[in-house]
């Protein structure tokens, strides 16, 4: 056999060979991330009257993550008025909370985000919780530390 058969035998066999071997680390499952948001739960109209500067953050994690937490943005529409998103980096969750609507109405509600993050591999993380009205960012409005807790038996 010539030595480019010899070297063409071989590399046939190689490709064959690691057809069935993955190249790429294994896949780490995704948390999984849902999310609802509230109708407008307080309301001030913004000519002269202020609101409140009290903000809320609750949070329980057990086999799930699951948070809840308060934005401002304009009262109308009431409802569907927020996009969603979150990326995870090491131990840090950012939500990204984006007001679709700003404009509508001259008055301002406190609407309630709820956050759901499933299949979290560790047991401690930093949530940063960030608000766009489409022409300034707020970030962040929460900044939290959050720690599973582990049910005795």
């Amino acid at each position: 056999m010539t030595s480019k058969k010899l070297g063409l035998v071989i590399l046939i066999f190689f490709s064959i060979s690691c057809k069935d071997q993955s190249i790429q680390p294994d896949q780490v499952e995704s948390p999984q991330f849902t999310t609802e948001s509230s109708k407008c739960i307080s309301t001030a109209f913004s000519r002269g009257l202020a609101v409140s500067n009290d903000s809320i953050f609750t949070y329980s994690f057990s086999q799930d993550l699951i948070i809840d937490f308060s934005v401002r943005g304009n009262c109308c529409p009431d409802s569907n008025r927020f996009t969603l998103g979150h990326e995870i980096r090491n131990d840090t969750i950012f939500i990204a909370v984006s007001d679709t609507a700003q404009n509508l109405c001259r008055c301002i509600c406190v609407y309630m985000i709820h956050v759901k993050l499933a299949d979290l591999p560790l047991n401690h993380y930093v949530v940063r919780c960030r608000l766009s009205d489409g022409y300034t960012t707020t970030d962040p409005i929460h900044l939290v530390s959050v720690q599973r807790y582990q049910l005795l038996m």
